[in-house]
């Protein structure tokens, strides 16, 4: 008897796309010549916490640019406000202190100025 599995979301992993089913995930293999995946959302996303913010890179970024979000973190280290920041994975930034639309802006142009092309979410 065949078992049928609902797919309940799929998901963008280092290594791919991967169909989330029934709390178990499964790699989707990609022709490498389809070229990188478009981000789900964008390229650096933010997210307000309490205390700070988050900043979200995408596995693009995380996969083809891990030098320059490492080098993002030195950046916002000495910018004004910022008490801190967590590099937690290649994924996302926790940052105490300052959080403002200003921040926000001068992040984005950072990442303008370095890499042609990335969504910025704006």
């Amino acid at each position: 008897m065949k078992v049928k599995r609902a797919v309940e979301i799929i998901t963008d992993g280092i290594d791919g796309p991967a169909i989330d089913t029934d709390g178990t995930s499964e790699h989707i293999p990609v022709d490498p010549d389809d070229g990188p995946p478009p981000p789900l959302a964008a390229d650096v996303a933010f997210e307000d916490r309490p205390g700070g913010f988050e900043a979200w890179f995408s596995e693009r970024i995380a996969r083809d640019h891990l030098d320059l979000a490492e080098a993002s973190v030195r950046w916002l280290e000495v910018q004004p406000g910022v008490q801190g920041v967590l590099y937690e994975d290649p994924v996302v930034l926790m940052v105490d202190g300052r959080w403002n639309e200003d921040l926000k802006s001068e992040l984005r142009a950072w990442w303008a100025e370095r890499v042609e092309g990335l969504d910025l979410g704006q």
